[in-house]
C-alpha cells in the first residue's frame, strides 16, 4: 500500500511539480554561461527543495490519514534530518543534471534518482517514536 501512495504522490503531484520547477529555471536563467547550472542547483536547493521536502511530510501523512497533529510531530522529528540527506544527494544529481543532460531528459533522470530517494523516504516516514505514535 505504501508502495502505491508513494507511486501516486510522484506520478500526480512531485512529477508535474518538478517538470514545471525545470522550466521555470530554464526561463529563469537560460541555458548559456558557465555558472547558469551552479545557478540553478543553488536556487533549486535553497528554494525549491526545503519547500517540496516542507510539503512532502503532510501530504504522505494525509494520504496515510494521519491526524494534524501527528503531522507536525513528523515534520518537527524528521524535516531536518530529510533536508540534510536532501543536500548530501541531490546538489550532485541537480549539478550533473544541469550541466550534461538535456532538458528533456532532466525529469526522467531526477524520476530514476528519485526511486532510490523514495526508498531513504519511506524508511525515515516509516520510523516510529513514542511522540509520534499512530492515533
Amino acid at each position: 500500500m505504501r508502495t502505491a501512495k508513494f507511486s501516486a504522490f510522484g506520478l500526480l503531484f512531485v512529477g508535474p511539480v518538478i517538470r514545471n520547477w525545470l522550466l521555470i529555471l530554464e526561463r529563469l536563467y537560460g541555458t548559456t554561461g558557465k555558472l547558469t547550472p551552479i545557478k540553478k542547483v543553488l536556487t533549486d536547493q535553497l528554494c525549491f527543495a526545503p519547500a517540496l521536502q516542507f510539503t512532502a511530510i503532510p501530504v504522505l501523512g494525509l494520504m496515510d490519514g494521519h491526524s494534524r497533529d501527528k503531522i507536525e510531530a513528523r515534520i518537527r522529528k524528521d524535516y531536518y534530518d530529510i533536508m540534510i540527506a536532501n543536500w548530501k544527494l541531490w546538489p550532485i544529481v541537480a549539478t550533473v543534471n544541469f550541466y550534461f543532460v538535456p532538458l528533456n531528459y532532466r525529469l526522467p533522470v531526477v524520476a530514476l534518482v528519485s526511486l532510490f530517494w523514495n526508498i531513504y523516504y519511506t524508511w525515515k516516514l516509516g520510523e516510529k517514536g513514542p511522540h509520534v505514535a499512530d492515533q
